[in-house]
């Protein structure tokens, strides 16, 4: 049973259905197209991860005339050698937050702590 590596992407061989898995190809030049496609960080090793064919567009695949005559038959569709992924979902990067929030935060934190530790902190303000 396998799993589509692609982050957010949620088939399993297992749960869906008309779902074809391919895997990550050795050759260097397609393996690095096909990784940074997919933008995941934490990759399991390569001979484990397998995208899934929602991840291409019908012209990624080789023609099957056998599937087309006989629709009913399970035939798995075979990608074409230069085949890439582009098919994604992936939402927008999350924002960072601006270096005065984090300040901001910090010294609200830093407040709490000391009103719990129960030592007054004076401001001093220039004018």
């Amino acid at each position: 049973m396998v799993h589509c590596c692609v982050p957010g992407c949620i088939n399993h061989s297992s749960k869906t259905c008309n779902v074809s898995y391919h895997r990550i190809p050795n050759d260097k030049g397609l393996r690095k197209a096909w990784l940074a496609r997919i933008r995941r960080d934490n990759l399991p090793p390569l001979q484990n991860c397998y995208v899934c064919s929602e991840h291409f567009t019908d012209d990624c695949f080789e023609a099957d005339l056998k599937a087309q005559l006989m629709p009913e038959l399970k035939v798995k569709r075979r990608l074409k050698r230069d085949a890439i992924p582009s098919v994604f979902s992936f939402g927008p990067e999350p924002k960072k937050p601006r270096i005065s929030s984090e300040n901001r935060e910090s010294r609200l934190r830093a407040q709490e702590l000391r009103q719990e530790v129960g030592v007054e902190y004076v401001t001093q303000t220039c004018n």
